[in-house]
């Protein structure tokens, strides 16, 4: 599955290809509940360099980082892309999905994740929240 994706002012163009699964958080808003402000995060990164980094920075990734991130109040999906062609330089994006009324509040409790693996290349990652238009 591949999809193109335009983002800021249509000067940077992805195709992506979905990589492993949508995870899911289940919510019940209860009765009398009121709609939350909608957000999306965009996580661009990939493994340092080295023979075996990318299967331990995915193993890492999918098994560790992402359940971690789950736990986060306010973030109910997660779903990773492989980047098939890009003018960047980043090999992988992962999409979270938070609904809240304290985006401080989540991404705090996002950056108490477990440590990054060594495999996790930190100094080129770089990532993009946005709020869902009304």
């Amino acid at each position: 599955m591949t999809a193109n994706t335009k983002i800021g002012g249509g000067d940077i163009i992805w195709v992506l290809a979905l990589r492993g699964s949508l995870w899911l958080k289940s919510q019940d808003l209860g009765q009398g509940a009121r709609a939350l402000a909608k957000y999306l995060i965009l996580a661009m990164n990939g493994p340092i360099a080295g023979e075996d980094q990318e299967d331990l920075y995915n193993a890492w990734y999918d098994e560790v980082h992402v359940p971690d991130l789950l736990a986060a109040p306010g973030v109910v999906a997660a779903r990773r892309f492989k980047v098939l062609h890009s003018n960047t330089k980043w090999p992988y994006v992962a999409t979270y999905e938070i609904e809240t009324d304290d985006l401080d509040q989540t991404l705090k409790a996002m950056a108490q994740a477990r440590p990054f693996d060594p495999s996790f290349d930190r100094e080129n990652s770089g990532n993009i929240i946005a709020i869902e238009l009304e």
